[in-house]
């Protein structure tokens, strides 16, 4: 297409855009700033056309001044309260404007459209004059239906005009283009294409990614005996016309088709008449040759005949429906005639027999929005994952996002998004190919949307819903909208929710859209909040032998249940709701942890900031302690130290001592866990302190029992033996048997490694007798678990692996992932000091699957490390790949003594460069090393119930569910 074409076409669509944008803007001060940017333009335009030199000469043109000068007047009689009245000057204005831009710039070729064009212009503005003239009075909505009527036949004629000068100009630079040809001829005419096509084709778009399959089954459409029709529909900003544009840019279309592949661009164009037009300008038509009949004629004269039709929303959402599918439908039955459309929505028009094997177009997968980032970006970190997660795979979204990214990394683009949503999601002048916010509002003003009052108040609502939900499940919810099944279809129709699957989903940057521009109102609010808010009561069952029902609903509704309840924090609650939301989050939070399943940080934060904001510090310092918590179970290290500091320091303000021993054991409890043991032992005495403060002797026999195991680790066995005698102690004091048969076990493991083999295996029976009592009265997998781990140090191997077995089924039963993941390396143990390597590493590998897929790290690592030790003399080169993909494992989560152990494994394979040797048992250096990765340890111990549910209301959250650990091995 030549400059003036594109111009041309490029300034209507540019109009659209703005006048989508000035519809979508708020009612209080942006809607006059809305109609002063749109009033300004008008006169800027009005000034340009003065400022040309043969204005005063052409009456034509002083008559445009004069019209222009009067819709400027229009908006003197607009009241500021008066929405319909400003939007109805900004039509005229908008459209009054694209005719002193679009078409007197070339009055000497276009005289006749011109001056009816201004004959338009000069009735539709006496029509506006007269409607704002008699606002309130009787029949004054006839008369600014009237008004609207004329703007809309003013539309028709600037539509008409624009193709006239698109046909012109095509057909002009053909012309210089056949002198050229004349001129130079010879060696330079090859340099000339001999047909140049009057209407210039997209080029094959240079970024393609993830849309393989779908060009592929639309060019084999093409490519068969007889004739298609295509419609590629989906919600603006999919690809459409990206995927239309790789279609007839394959090399097998070009050869079938030739030069008869015609492409029009129909976002500006309002009427079948322009479609017409506009492909007898691709034609070579006169103006005069453009009837349907001759159309359809030349058409079928061409022989084989690829027609795309591209945005054809526009012509869909006019009055003229009707005529638009007779079109359709005449050009659909000329014979070898192919039809491509492309139309945001998901219902195609009537009339047609669509080729029904090409589906709506789905968002690209997240592999191929990597590679569309990387094409356009070319950079990344370890954020980008997540950044692309918030785009949802909508390719405009990410397209303009990669442009950002050019200049700013990932991280520094998700804390962009986060404040400035998707207005981050454009570049240069607004428009719906440059601006997210323009595409979706586009959508949002459809006519299906707008056929329905419920249907915007709908779409809010289901943008609190990252997970979806079915149209059943809406219409229980939402009892007062009795319609919604019908503002669902209207939905649906403009392809603003995904229909696809069972639940009824809204693209993540459709939401974030909505959800800041249309806020959702009530009393639908409410329905939803009370709804998701219920279902977190199912999380007190979550531990029990009941609680797989309740697993599997909390899993399935986590997204939604967690996205409700973020929308309140930041919504500020009032006092009285701050209290039912605490409630609901501690639960959710407990199911986050118990289940291994979800993130609950952001959410843990909104919570935090809420409780600031009304000034409750004892609130939020409780939240600070639960947040850190939280970044624990993610592995999120140095946040999680920095959360326990900030909320030591609240309660210290708040002369809140549990808290802040609370604060400081989890310190010590982290630097365990990171391998920072002389740290560890320092904060776990201070906690000690501060729970004696308290009086609170299980937290004190807690510590002590840790100190116990940090020694250990530190192979200060004697010094370990009297700590957890002394905790053992305490636990008997407050009969915590379970505890104390902990302890004793750790005490037997430091007596083996004293070389006094006798004292050990009395102390692993009387933890095995011990748990054995407790199972009976119980039946707590966690107990069935350890006392598998007892049979093992006692190295009755065979019974441990049936008895780890029986913990992972009840795990299994209960929906515990995490339970199931370490009952799993348990028995990875257990078959390695019974020789069975191939099954010990079938087990491992498996637990290390199920430790990542919960994100936890450092269980994936100990797996990755065991399975090296196993691996290591028999196929050194696997081990190798094991210990350096735990010693990854181990760094990312900063324990450095573990890197050290890593390091040096691999260092002695390189040295050694021994060939495989036969397969054999584990040593019992080789054992020792493989059990230690997973012994069993004070910090996993899980509370029963009936503890639980003696827990203060004070506690933190996570605390009053399972005591005051957060530890995630076992």
């Amino acid at each position: 297409m030549n400059q003036a074409s594109s111009s041309a076409s490029g300034t209507s669509a540019n109009l659209m855009s703005a006048a989508v944008m000035a519809s979508s803007a708020p009612q209080t001060g942006q809607a006059s700033s809305s109609a002063s940017g749109t009033k300004g333009s008008l006169l800027s335009a009005i000034q340009k056309l003065k400022n040309g030199v043969t204005w005063r000469k052409d009456a034509v043109l002083q008559r445009m001044a004069e019209a222009g000068m009067q819709v400027a007047g229009v908006y003197d009689l607009v009241h500021d309260d008066r929405r319909d009245h400003l939007e109805l000057a900004d039509s005229l204005a908008f459209v009054t404007t694209s005719v002193l831009n679009d078409i007197l710039p070339v009055t000497g070729t276009l005289g006749a459209e011109v001056s009816d064009a201004v004959s338009e212009l000069q009735k539709a503005v006496s029509d506006v004059e007269v409607a704002l003239q008699n606002r309130g009075s009787y029949g004054a909505s006839s008369l600014a239906l009237r008004a609207s009527d004329s703007i809309t036949r003013l539309s028709r004629k600037l539509d008409q005009g624009t193709l006239r000068l698109t046909l012109i100009r095509t057909k002009a630079l053909s012309g210089e283009l056949a002198e050229m040809r004349i001129k130079h001829g010879g060696t330079h005419g090859i340099l000339v294409p001999v047909n140049l096509p009057v209407v210039e084709h997209p080029p094959e778009p240079p970024i393609f990614y993830g849309r393989d399959d779908l060009v592929e089954s639309m060019v084999n459409l093409l490519l068969a005996d007889g004739t298609c029709r295509i419609p590629l529909l989906g919600v603006g900003g999919i690809g459409k016309t990206t995927i239309a544009a790789a279609v007839i840019n394959d090399v097998r279309v070009k050869t079938k088709y030739g030069k008869a592949v015609f492409f029009v661009r129909c976002e500006s164009l309002v009427s079948e008449e322009g479609i017409c037009l506009a492909l007898a300008a691709a034609l070579g038509l006169e103006r005069e040759n453009s009837t349907r009949g001759i159309l359809l004629a030349t058409l079928r004269s061409r022989g084989w005949v690829l027609l795309v039709l591209d945005n054809l929303e526009t012509a869909w959402d006019s009055d003229n429906r009707i005529g638009l599918e007779e079109l359709l439908s005449a050009l659909t039955g000329t014979p070898g005639l192919s039809l491509i459309i492309t139309m945001r929505g998901a219902v195609r028009p009537d009339g047609v027999r669509w080729t029904h094997a090409v589906p709506p177009v789905r968002p690209l997968s997240p592999t191929a929005s990597r590679d569309v980032w990387m094409s356009i970006a070319g950079t990344t970190d370890d954020k980008l994952e997540e950044l692309l997660g918030l785009l949802d795979g909508l390719p405009l979204a990410i397209n303009l996002m990669a442009n950002r990214g050019q200049v700013m990394k990932p991280a520094q683009l998700i804390d962009t998004y986060r404040h400035e949503r998707t207005s981050l999601l454009s570049r240069g002048k607004a428009g719906r190919l440059t601006s997210v916010q323009v595409s979706i509002e586009l959508s949002v003003n459809s006519p299906s949307m707008q056929s329905n009052p419920d249907a915007l108040r709908l779409l809010s609502l289901l943008c609190l819903l990252p997970d979806g939900i079915s149209i059943t499940d809406m219409q229980s919810m939402l009892t007062s909208m009795p319609n919604s099944r019908q503002a669902a279809l209207a939905l649906l129709d403009a392809a603003l929710v995904d229909g696809q699957t069972p639940r009824l989903t809204v693209l993540s940057p459709i939401r974030d859209f909505v959800l800041e521009k249309h806020q959702p109102e009530e009393p639908g609010l409410t329905e939803v909040r009370n709804r998701f808010i219920d279902l977190t009561w199912h999380a007190d069952v979550v531990g029990t032998s009941n609680c797989t029902e309740a697993v599997n609903l909390l899993s399935a509704q986590f997204g939604n249940i967690n996205a409700v309840m973020l929308h309140w924090w930041k919504s500020l609650p009032t006092p009285d709701e701050v209290k039912i939301l605490y409630q609901a989050t501690g639960r959710l939070a407990w199911f986050s942890y118990a289940a291994s399943y979800g993130d609950c940080a952001q959410l843990l934060s909104a919570a935090r900031a809420a409780f600031e904001a009304i000034g409750d510090r004892p609130g939020a310092a409780r939240c600070t302690q639960t947040l850190g918590e939280a970044l624990v179970s993610l592995d999120r290290y140095e946040e999680a130290l920095r959360m326990f500091g900030e909320a030591k320091t609240m309660f210290s303000e708040n002369g809140d001592i549990l808290g802040v021993a609370r604060s400081i054991q989890s310190m010590g409890c982290l630097f365990r866990k990171r391998g920072d043991y002389q740290p560890a032992l320092d904060a776990l005495e201070q906690a000690r302190t501060n729970f004696a403060r308290a009086k609170h002797r299980k937290g004190e026999a807690q510590c002590i029992q840790i100190m116990g195991e940090v020694l250990r680790s530190l192979n200060r066995h004697d010094e370990a033996i009297k700590k957890l005698d002394q905790a053992k102690a305490h636990f008997e004091i407050i009969r915590d048997r379970l505890s104390a048969a902990q302890c004793t076990l750790s005490i037997g493991d430091s007596l083996g490694m004293l070389n006094q083999p006798e004292n050990a295996r009395i102390k692993f029976e009387q933890a095995r007798s011990n748990l054995e009592i407790i199972e009976e009265r119980i039946g707590d997998p966690q107990i069935t678990k350890r006392k598998g781990n007892v049979l093992a140090a006692l190295k009755r191997n065979e019974e441990a692996v049936e008895k780890l077995k029986e913990a992972r089924g009840m795990f299994q039963l209960t929906g515990d992932k995490l339970g199931v993941a370490q009952s799993t390396q348990s028995m990875g143990n257990a078959l390695g000091a019974l020789g069975n390597s191939d099954g010990a590493i079938v087990e491992f590998k498996r637990a290390k699957t199920d430790f990542l897929s919960m994100g936890n790290r450092a269980g994936a690592a100990q797996c990755a490390y065991s399975i090296g030790i196993l691996q290591k003399s028999i196929h050194p080169t696997d081990a190798l790949y094991r210990f350096q993909e735990a010693r990854d494992l181990f760094q990312a989560i900063g324990d450095e003594r573990s890197i050290v152990s890593c390091d040096e494994h691999m260092g002695e394979i390189r040295k050694s460069h021994r060939k495989p040797s036969t397969p054999r048992a584990l040593s019992e250096a080789d054992e020792s090393s493989a059990r230690a990765t997973q012994r069993p340890s004070i910090e996993n111990v899980m509370v029963t119930r009936k503890s639980f549910l003696k827990r203060t209301v004070g506690s933190t959250f996570m605390s009053a569910r399972r005591g005051s650990h957060w530890h995630t091995s076992d």
